[in-house]
């Protein structure tokens, strides 16, 4: 149950007192101690003492306060003066008025306030509106007055309480007192139109009065986005003290609170206080985040652990901007883990490699160099798409793609072991890859493929707008979403895994091997890893790998073969350069 809380070694009730009776109990909560450390028999005990507060409200509210009649009469009197001074001014609200009316109203009183005749009929119509009304307390009908009848639920809606129906006396009371209070506010209106504000008796009498009427605010905390943000400036604070910090991670849970804070401001309707914040608020907006972005349930419970996070803080706080986490115990059931990416079929690969090669476009060379890059040569999505052109180098007769971490030009890679010098495979450059590279130099671009830009909101050259464009040609071939581009990388890694799998084999059966590694399982494993972008355990005969590292990977690399026709594509890139 939401009221029952820990305090101490026991546990206790926190009823909260509804707004209008919050003067007259003399306090916004109740808390007794429920007397025990278990559970279950606070729940029974804490359900006895809302059905008992339940019986106290009900009693307290049995006739109706003076104070609650003064407190709806204020705050109607006060918005009803706003919403005049809004249609005056200009400034009413097209949502929530509909445009098209307060287009005309605008007009009516712009054009009207041009000149003095105009002024005396605006001021002519407050003073029959206050005629008009005065006419109706006359007769004893002031619920005919439709404004003033609904102000009564506006307000109970509005604060949250919950009265039983008021008898005859005290709705006669109430109306006629709402009647009364709407001529007012018109007077006032009729001077305010004439100029009059500060100097009006009958401003200075009335507005401090229905001010100090008011009914207490209810606290509803600090805005959601405000929380958020100072969570996230701690988070980050703590976050660049460790010793290996991530910029992307930093940009990434930024990005992340920024879709939350939209998400909510569209679930909500409102920057929400944190405080009105409560189970079924938490769990409709988790339902909502989850249906409006499609997200699977591990991706809910991550944006969930950022609100959780911030609520923990905040409830933590010395000065416990909270009284409780509604995220804490909102996660989402994962299930079973999601399947991976599944690799090419030959067939597959084959209507793949002919599709780049009708749909080749040359002003989107990435569209084609990206899967074949991933393809020959394994490296991930962003890798590629991130390489500028002093990246292509060359050491030792053998032309490599440089893959760092370069702050300057926001490249970034996974992990640290994902820095590497990876070669080339023959077959990108039998394409004429090296071709197409020397054309873009010639062009003046600096960047290998200048269509890919940096995407401040994913901090990525590679987005969202890239994959699906690549992918649509992926679902030309099927409708498994398994397969993607991406797929290609394991068909990279399969097909060398493969060749050294038949070799072993070949060995242990006494044939003869292209690949005869024995003594050198280490190196080769190493080497793998560093073409894969892997981190590698152990650095036995550290000095002798590095000599021959580059050759390795490059022998690594060129296992990487697979049973297609790749004449046409090299056709159509030729054709090209």
């Amino acid at each position: 149950m939401d009221c029952v809380t820990r305090r101490g070694k026991v546990y206790c009730a926190v009823i909260s007192v509804p707004v209008d009776l919050q003067k007259l109990i003399g306090r916004k909560q109740i808390w007794r101690s429920l007397k025990t450390k278990n559970y279950s028999i606070a729940r029974s005990q804490a359900r006895k003492l809302l059905l008992a507060a339940d019986h106290l409200f009900m009693q307290l509210r049995s006739t109706m306060d003076s104070r609650l009649i003064n407190a709806i009469v204020a705050e109607f009197g006060l918005d009803l003066l706003r919403f005049n001074d809004e249609i005056r001014l200009g400034t009413l609200d097209p949502d929530k008025y509909g445009a098209e009316n307060v287009k005309f109203i605008n007009h009516i009183y712009s054009e009207s306030s041009k000149c003095a005749f105009g002024r005396s009929l605006l001021q002519e119509n407050a003073e029959n509106m206050a005629d008009q009304i005065q006419d109706f307390i006359f007769a004893g009908k002031p619920e005919d007055l439709s404004f003033v009848s609904g102000a009564y639920e506006t307000f109970l809606n509005k604060h949250g309480i919950d009265l039983p129906p008021i008898n005859s006396n005290d709705e006669k009371e109430l109306m006629s007192a709402l009647a009364q209070t709407a001529k007012f506010a018109y007077l006032i209106e009729e001077q305010r139109v004439q100029g009059i504000r500060d100097e009006s008796d009958l401003q200075h009498r009335l507005i401090p009065k229905w001010n100090a009427d008011l009914p207490p605010k209810k606290d509803i905390g600090m805005p959601v986005s405000e929380l958020l943000d100072q969570y996230y400036v701690i988070w980050e604070k703590d976050y660049r003290k460790k010793p290996k910090f991530s910029e992307y991670r930093i940009n990434r849970k930024k990005r992340e609170i920024e879709i939350i804070k939209e998400s909510m401001l569209d679930h909500f309707g409102k920057d929400i206080g944190i405080k009105e914040i409560d189970d079924d608020k938490a769990s409709g907006w988790r339902d909502f985040h989850q249906a409006d972005n499609q997200l699977s349930n591990s991706s809910v419970n991550k944006y969930l652990d950022h609100v959780a996070g911030a609520f923990k803080w905040a409830f933590n706080r010395q000065r416990k901007y909270v009284d409780f986490n509604p995220f804490e115990k909102t996660q989402l059931p994962e299930g079973v883990k999601r399947e991976k990416t599944r690799e090419f079929s030959p067939e597959e690969l084959q209507l793949y490699i002919n599709l780049l090669a009708d749909t080749y476009l040359p002003e989107y060379p990435e569209n084609v160099w990206i899967p074949l890059i991933i393809l020959y040569d394994g490296m991930r999505n962003n890798e590629i798409a991130q390489l500028f052109l002093d990246d292509i180098q060359e050491r030792d007769g053998i032309p490599y793609f440089r893959i760092w971490d370069s702050g300057t030009r926001k490249q970034r890679v996974k992990a640290d072991s994902s820095q590497r010098n990876l070669p080339i495979h023959s077959k990108l450059i039998e394409l004429g890859f090296m071709e197409y590279v020397q054309k873009v130099k010639d062009s003046g671009q600096s960047q290998l493929f200048p269509n890919c830009i940096y995407n401040e909101r994913t901090c990525r050259y590679y987005d969202d707008n890239q994959s699906a464009r690549l992918n649509a040609l992926v679902d030309c071939i099927s409708t498994d979403k398994k397969l993607r581009v991406y797929s290609l990388r394991a068909n990279f890694k399969t097909a060398i895994e493969n060749k050294f799998a038949d070799a072993v084999i070949d060995t242990m059966e006494g044939k003869a091997s292209k690949l005869d590694i024995a003594g050198l399982q280490q190196f080769v494993e190493r080497a793998f890893n560093d073409v894969m972008g892997h981190s590698a355990k152990g650095g036995t005969g550290e000095t002798t790998y590095r000599k021959v590292q580059l050759r390795l990977m490059q022998r690594i690399v060129e296992q990487a073969e697979y049973p297609i026709d790749i004449s046409k594509l090299k056709s159509v890139l030729k054709s090209t350069v």
